[in-house]
């Protein structure tokens, strides 16, 4: 487990962040990596892959299999650094506009007031 400094240069210096997960209920290093316009490779076994996907904001697997992970890596390495860079933006779009508190919190207030 990184965490810190390390962490955080781990995901500015990578170029998409890859997480094969079986089951995620959230998945909080996907949305960190977002935050840190790196676009995600990640399964429908992960909650949040609706909002990924409509967003452009990288690549989404049916199946965590060996199979698909290297043909999306092979698609991922040839495409061009403009392409990543673009797809990256796109999540951290996505961030900013489903995940970033300063956004989010307003939601949640307007749920709680309608169980009133």
């Amino acid at each position: 487990m990184l965490s810190g400094d390390s962490k955080w240069g781990a995901f500015y210096n990578c170029e998409a962040y890859l997480l094969p997960s079986h089951q995620e209920n959230f998945g909080i290093a996907i949305v960190e990596a977002m935050a840190c316009k790196k676009p995600v490779l990640i399964t429908k076994k992960i909650n949040i892959w609706r909002e990924i996907d409509e967003g452009n904001g990288g690549w989404i697997l049916d199946e965590p299999s060996t199979a698909e992970i290297k043909n999306q890596l092979i698609t991922l390495a040839n495409l061009s650094p403009e392409a990543i860079e673009l797809i990256g933006q796109n999540a951290f779009e996505i961030f900013k506009n489903k995940f970033l508190i300063d956004n989010c919190y307003v939601d949640f207030i307007n749920a709680l007031n309608s169980l009133k």
